[in-house]
């Protein structure tokens, strides 16, 4: 007789929870390998940071943007935006070329919660 575990099992929950942590950990980038040309392509200027990508992939796209972060938070509670921003950053930084863009320098802003912190501003390629 094979054994199957039951889905409230504590086994159950575990494998289920590295397969939910494989996914969302390259949900960012597949989502950004999606959008990310179409929301640049969009922006106004020829220079905006990674803050103003942000703004403007959320606009766009706030069902997604909201689901990105509710994966992130399920994985783990803690700077759910900080670590979501994060990856958003990477993935524009390791696909510049991709995107016809390139890093020009770091500005110091205050972010939506208040605090001051470093973001990368980026321009267009022509």
């Amino acid at each position: 007789i094979a054994y199957y575990p039951h889905p409230k099992s504590c086994i159950y929950k575990l494998n289920s929870r590295k397969t939910m942590e494989q996914k969302n950990g390259q949900s960012v980038y597949e989502v950004m390998t999606k959008y990310a040309g179409e929301v640049i392509a969009e922006m106004a200027g020829e220079i905006f940071t990674t803050r103003n990508f942000i703004e403007a992939f959320a606009d766009k796209h706030e069902i997604i943007y909201v689901e990105l972060l509710f994966a992130a938070y399920k994985n783990d509670r803690s700077r759910v935006f900080h670590r979501v921003h994060s990856q958003i950053g990477a993935y524009l930084s390791e696909n510049q070329e991709k995107l016809d863009i390139k890093k020009t320098r770091r500005l110091m802003t205050r972010n939506p919660f208040g605090r001051e912190n470093e973001v990368q501003e980026w321009r267009k390629k022509e």
